[in-house]
């Protein structure tokens, strides 16, 4: 009888749990707005401040910056903070290197993540894509955390 309550008990504690992590993932979720279709192409290095060695497994982050009608416009940190603007996610090779392609031409801004390293988003390393044949090429400094 004892071990049937406590199994009662158990489940409904899941069941709560469960309820209350659906809940959360559905209040979690933002709306995530599509990065404009283009030509252009663009290719990276992330690096150690200091050392130059290259930065394997960081996600480097291109927030691209348009107007209502998809045109590219500078940022603007009003609209930032009341709408999401179109991203794309990268991950470095080993070698530090990462390619993002078909981007519209227009502003973006660069920010990267690595285990290990002080987050690269302020203050914001801006790229301007132009509509070309050869990919636009840049390199992004992080750095180290120390003990």
């Amino acid at each position: 009888m004892l071990q049937r309550l406590h199994m009662r008990r158990v489940a409904t504690l899941w069941a709560l749990h469960l309820t209350a992590l659906g809940t959360l993932s559905v209040n979690a979720q933002t709306l995530v707005v599509p990065m404009p279709a283009g030509t252009n192409v663009v290719l990276g290095r992330v690096l150690e401040v200091g050392t130059d060695a290259p930065v394997g497994g960081a996600i480097v982050t291109l927030t691209g910056h348009f107007d209502a009608a998809g045109k590219p416009a500078a940022p603007n940190p009003a609209v930032l903070a009341a709408e999401q603007p179109p991203t794309v996610n990268v991950m470095t090779t080993t070698d530090g290197y990462f390619v993002v392609r078909n981007l519209p031409a227009g502003m973006f801004t660069a920010a990267t993540r690595a285990f290990g390293y002080v987050n690269s988003d302020f203050p914001p390393t801006l790229i301007e894509v132009r509509d070309s044949q050869r990919p636009i090429e840049f390199e992004l400094r992080v750095w180290k955390f120390a003990a």
